[in-house]
């Protein structure tokens, strides 16, 4: 490997990294509401952390809606930490 190769390597992964950081986060859309989760590019991991779910009564029926069908809920912490 030459010095030039050695230094293309890094510049490539020094990109690659920057690039991961760049990525949109992801949206679930549900139908009925929407959730933003967070990319964790180290673990190559997509989380949503805190997303709400269907509590007795209701286990299995739709959820309650966030207001609007434009809003998303932010789920990149968890809703009890």
């Amino acid at each position: 490997m030459t010095l030039l190769n050695v230094g293309q390597i890094a510049v490539f992964r020094s990109l690659s990294l920057c690039l991961g950081v760049l990525r949109a986060a992801p949206i679930v859309d549900l139908g009925y509401t929407r959730y933003q989760g967070a990319v964790d590019a180290e673990l190559n991991v997509t989380r949503f952390l805190g997303a709400r779910y269907a509590a007795a009564p209701r286990k299995f029926a739709m959820g309650p809606t966030s207001g609007s069908a434009d809003d998303i809920w932010r789920t990149t912490r968890n809703l009890g930490a």
